[in-house]
């Protein structure tokens, strides 16, 4: 380590646990952050800032004027950009002592081994499908998992798949239908509180030091001021990291080009759009027909354009709902049910 590198970081060395043994750890280590967004951005701040030696950072959309007030590594001028592009610019201008490696694609179990050259992984992503498969990515490389997450003004913290303890399967069987920041809405201070979380618990991994959060769930209510510790423990028939299966609604999950090639062959496809009114409807996919979460409740409404020769696929802003009601359907026995990777968003960027 060169001498700017120790002023930089010099008053964290006096730390118990830190010193130059411990700054030499985080030097050589390389941490791979999946999803660039509320709380990918303060997570790979503070991680550079503490001096680690490689971040690889995974993210596939662009910078939007909606992400600035949450999303601190971009400015104004970037929007448009790529995510990786962007934020490594702003890392190296902040941080030029660390290695910033950008992909720029939807992580998937394919190209789970990107992560065999990394100490372990943040997840810091915002969609049901990708949160379970980064689980799958990181029980199949051995890496250890941060998981974090956030709904309104709260904020969900644990480590996943290290030594022995539990997986995001044995935590939450299933996905669970989390709205989107679009929908719900979201404080940026909220993901920043979280994101910072995430830093905290990926250097005591890699510091070897403190009490980590393995085995335990935080949960923070930042409204009420509230702080929650959960235990959590190994499920002995997760189908995940006991069993070794991949649940059945991670291959719900169909692109735009599935979508596309399934029509182009002659299937008749029905799609349909579960997104709320206010969420507005200036963006369609053609021919889709429209259904409002609200009215939701009643499953017949959506079981009268199902049946067992057709293929549909279900749509919502981002692909959570989309894909909890799409398992749903499938556990009542519709089996050509899909949900679209992504959404609405996830199609028009396609």
């Amino acid at each position: 380590m060169h001498p700017t590198e120790l002023i930089r970081v010099s008053r964290q060395l006096p730390l118990p646990g830190v010193g130059m043994d411990g700054q030499k750890k985080l030097k050589h280590a390389k941490v791979a952050i999946i999803g660039m967004g509320g709380l990918g951005c303060p997570a790979a701040l503070y991680l550079a800032g503490a001096g680690i030696g490689s971040l690889g950072i995974f993210d596939h959309d662009k910078v939007e004027i909606t992400n600035l007030h949450r999303q601190p590594l971009y400015s104004t001028a970037q929007v448009g950009m790529w995510k990786v592009d962007a934020a490594a610019f702003t890392l190296k201008e902040h941080y030029p002592d660390t290695t910033i490696i950008p992909y720029n694609l939807r992580f998937t179990l394919e190209n789970k081994d990107l992560l065999d050259s990394y100490n372990l992984i943040l997840d810091c992503t915002d969609n049901a499908e990708t949160r379970y498969t980064i689980n799958l990515a990181s029980l199949a490389t051995g890496k250890p998992l941060v998981y974090g997450a956030i709904a309104q003004f709260k904020g969900y913290l644990t480590i996943l798949n290290h030594n022995n303890g539990p997986c995001l399967g044995c935590i939450f069987p299933k996905p669970a239908q989390v709205p989107s920041c679009s929908q719900a809405g979201i404080l940026g201070v909220t993901t920043g509180h979280v994101g910072t979380l995430l830093a905290t618990e990926a250097l005591k991994l890699l510091l070897e030091m403190g009490r980590l959060m393995s085995g335990r769930l935080l949960v923070t209510d930042l409204l009420e001021g509230k702080f929650q510790e959960l235990f959590t423990k190994k499920n002995p028939n997760c189908p995940y990291c006991s069993l070794n299966q991949i649940p059945q609604f991670i291959s719900l999950s169909v692109r735009e080009q599935d979508v596309k090639d399934w029509i182009t062959s002659g299937k008749t496809v029905h799609l349909i759009d579960i997104r709320d009114h206010h969420e507005g409807f200036l963006d369609r996919i053609p021919g889709s027909i429209p259904i409002a979460t609200n009215k939701l409740t009643d499953l017949s409404i959506i079981q009268a354009h199902l049946n067992s020769r057709d293929y549909t696929v279900l749509f919502c802003q981002f692909g959570n709902l989309s894909l909890s009601l799409a398992t749903t359907l499938r556990d009542q026995g519709f089996k050509n049910v899909y949900s679209l990777e992504g959404g609405l968003q996830g199609w028009l960027k396609g």
